[in-house]
């Protein structure tokens, strides 16, 4: 991502990820790896976003277990898309400081990364 402008292409990458059809009960397993690249010199508010979701992605399972691990690896993708969603609309506020992008990753993770 180059600009807070692209930040709605999380919302359509992790609803690509997330459809339906990509379900193991549908027939297609696949493993794949996630980076989302955020070239942070371009501003407070990326490097806000890129330091969210390096702590995001970076996230790992408890055990081994591939129900546990699609499960986690799901969650993620459904924080990128409320991301996706939220960032977009609070940047209409063209004064919206960069501690704002903050508490907007700290309520996706509260809201579809639930402790147990």
């Amino acid at each position: 991502l180059r600009g807070m402008e692209h930040v709605y292409m999380l919302k359509s990458l992790a609803s690509h990820f997330l459809a339906p059809e990509r379900l193991p009960s549908k027939g297609q397993t696949f493993a794949s790896h996630l980076a989302v690249l955020i070239d942070e010199s371009q501003g407070p508010h990326l490097k806000v976003l890129a330091t969210c979701l390096r702590a995001i992605l970076g996230l790992k399972a408890e055990s081994d277990d591939s129900d546990e691990i699609r499960s986690l690896n799901r969650q993620k993708l459904s924080v990128l898309k409320f991301l996706g969603t939220a960032i977009p609309i609070a940047m209409q506020d063209p004064q919206l400081p960069a501690e704002q992008i903050r508490d907007l990753c700290r309520l996706a993770l509260q809201k579809k990364l639930p402790k147990p």
